[in-house]
């Protein structure tokens, strides 16, 4: 989610002005007005539709909308609209509101009474430290490297401290990072058909 995050609202706002080929003028109010009503209006919303419908199909619900507008939505935001880039970045933001709303309820949910705090704000810290920390360099070290088309795949593998990553082609050509993401796919599998999502 961190990742996701900062990667939309963060340094998007940036890739529009400095790296988009033609820049959106008023990248800036773009991405304030986007995170406004794609994540912020949003995120309430989610919450109480996770409450109906459960945490984790909400979540999973999320991760498979932001794989799948990810791309297409970098595409657009590429073209250098800013109505287009605007509306592709709220479509973003409400896949992560989708994802994040719930994601700290059915984090503290997974792990029982006794380390539950502990064991919630340990992964999640980490995960936002190697994910979320690092995903704007990253994000700008791919599009330096390969230019925004290659990037315009590449957007969710910048969130790969949630499930999206499951759903996406990876386009890697560093070892550590397919490493890692095999590391997180087998803890995130392990975990999720050895806890029961019914309540």
């Amino acid at each position: 989610m961190g990742a996701g995050f900062y990667t939309t609202f963060v340094w998007m706002a940036i890739y529009m002005k400095a790296l988009a080929d033609p820049p959106i003028e008023h990248s800036f109010w773009v991405n304030a007005s986007s995170l406004l009503f794609g994540l912020i209006i949003p995120t309430p919303i989610a919450g109480m539709l996770s409450d109906y419908l459960g945490k984790f199909k909400v979540m999973v619900s999320g991760a498979i909308g932001l794989s799948i507008i990810g791309p297409i939505a970098m595409v657009i935001i590429s073209k250098g609209s800013a109505l287009d880039a605007f509306l592709a970045q709220c479509s973003i933001g409400i896949c992560l509101a989708l994802f994040g709303a719930p994601m700290n309820a059915w984090l503290v949910d997974m792990f029982p009474h006794k380390i539950r705090l502990t064991s919630a704000a340990l992964g999640f810290d980490l995960a936002s430290c190697t994910a979320a920390a690092f995903s704007p360099l990253i994000a700008t070290l791919l599009v330096d490297q390969y230019g925004k088309v290659q990037f315009d795949f590449t957007h969710e593998r910048c969130a790969f401290n949630d499930p999206s990553h499951l759903f996406v082609y990876c386009r890697s050509k560093s070892c550590w990072y397919n490493l890692y993401s095999v590391c997180l796919l087998c803890v995130w599998w392990y975990v999720s058909i050895n806890k029961d999502y019914t309540r």
